[in-house]
C-alpha cells in the first residue's frame, strides 16, 4: 500500500537541517538524491556498484523501511524510499555510512560524500510519485548512456517484467557462513531467500516493485511515461530547480514546435485554435517556469488573459 497522508502542492527539495517532514511521523515516501560530483566518480567499476546495490539492500535489514526505486551513476544516485520520516532519513546516513567505510578501508580510497551530502524531496500525491519513478529510472537515459530498461545499475527491469521471476540466483541460505559474509561484508542475518548472482543481491529480492506496478496500473502506462521527453523539466520544476534555469524566446519557440507536434500534432503554433493556445499556455509554464510577460511575447495572448489560467 501507498501512504499519502499529506495533500498539498510539490515541496521543493531540502537539506536536512531546514526539512520539515509533511507526514508528522507517520509513513510516507521520500527521493533522497545524492549531489552530481563534478570531480570523480562514487561508483568507478562493477564491483562499485555491486556494493552500491548491496549496500542498498542489506541496510533494509537494519532500518524497516521499503525500496520502490533506485539509480546508481557513477557520480550521484537516487533512491525513492518508504516508512517514516525518522526511519528514511537513518536509512540513507547508514548508506552514505557503510558505503564511505568500505571505500576508505576496503577500496582504498575516500569516498566523495559526507553522511548527510543529499537532498530530499517528499512525495506528497499520487501523480508526484509516478513523476519521481520515471525522473529516476530515466537518469542513464539522460545522460545518453543507456534505455533504462537495459541498464544495469538501476531496478528499472524488475517493473512489469514477465522473465523477472524465472531469473533465478544463489539462494543465500544456500552460501556457506563465511563465505556470506566476506562477499557481503556483514554479519547481520540475511533472509535465506534472498539470491545472488555475480556477487549481486537481485532486485526482486528487496524492491517493491509490485506497488510500482499497481501505481501505474498497467506497462502501456509506466513504459509510456519512461518514454516521455519532458518529464525531466516537469519534475525539476517542481523541485524548485527549473526555477533557477531561464530560456530565450529562440529555446521556447523550438520547444513549442516540439509539444505542438506531439500533443496536438499539428507542425506550428499559429495552427492552433484558440483553446489548444491557452493549454499550450498551461503546459509551457509548468515545464519551463515561463513567466507571463514571455508568455504573452510566444502565444501572443493577452496577459489578463494568461494572469486568469497560470
Amino acid at each position: 500500500m501507498l501512504f499519502f497522508p499529506v495533500r498539498s502542492p510539490y515541496l521543493r527539495n531540502m537539506r536536512e537541517e531546514n526539512f520539515k517532514d509533511p507526514f508528522s511521523g507517520t509513513v510516507g515516501c521520500f527521493h533522497f538524491s545524492t549531489d552530481a560530483l563534478t570531480h570523480g566518480v562514487l561508483f568507478r567499476d562493477e564491483a562499485d556498484f555491486v556494493f552500491g546495490i548491496n549496500t542498498l539492500a542489506l541496510e533494509t535489514l537494519e532500518v524497516p523501511i521499503g525500496i520502490l526505486c533506485y539509480c546508481l551513476m557513477d557520480n550521484h544516485f537516487h533512491i525513492l524510499v518508504q516508512g517514516t520520516w525518522e526511519q528514511c532519513h537513518r536509512y540513507m546516513r547508514q548508506v552514505l555510512g557503510r558505503m564511505a567505510v568500505m571505500h576508505r578501508g576496503e577500496l582504498g580510497w575516500k569516498f566523495p560524500l559526507r553522511k548527510d551530502a543529499f537532498e530530499i524531496i517528499p512525495v506528497t500525491s499520487r501523480q508526484q510519485l509516478k513523476n519521481e519513478v520515471v525522473y529516476i529510472l530515466r537518469n542513464p537515459y539522460k545522460a545518453r548512456i543507456e534505455a533504462p530498461e537495459s541498464y544495469l545499475w538501476s531496478s528499472a527491469s524488475v517493473f512489469f517484467n514477465p522473465w523477472i521471476s524465472l531469473m533465478k540466483g544463489e539462494p543465500v541460505g544456500k552460501m556457506p557462513v563465511l563465505v556470506r559474509r566476506v562477499l557481503f561484508r556483514t554479519k547481520a542475518a540475511i533472509p535465506p531467500d534472498w539470491e545472488v548472482v555475480n556477487g549481486r543481491i537481485l532486485d526482486k529480492c528487496f524492491v517493491r516493485a509490485k506497488q510500482i506496478e499497481n501505481l501505474f496500473g498497467g506497462s502501456v502506462e509506466f513504459f509510456d511515461k519512461l518514454r516521455k521527453y519532458d518529464i525531466e523539466s516537469t519534475v525539476e520544476l517542481s523541485h524548485g530547480i527549473a526555477e533557477k534555469i531561464t530560456y530565450s524566446d529562440t529555446e521556447l519557440r523550438q520547444r513549442m514546435v516540439v509539444i505542438c507536434r506531439n500533443e496536438f500534432h499539428v507542425d506550428s503554433p499559429d495552427q492552433l485554435a484558440r483553446k489548444d493556445l491557452l493549454r499550450l499556455s498551461q503546459m509551457l509554464a509548468r515545464r519551463f517556469g515561463v513567466s507571463k510577460n514571455q508568455m504573452a511575447r510566444l502565444v501572443s495572448i493577452d496577459q489578463e488573459i494568461l494572469e486568469r489560467i497560470l
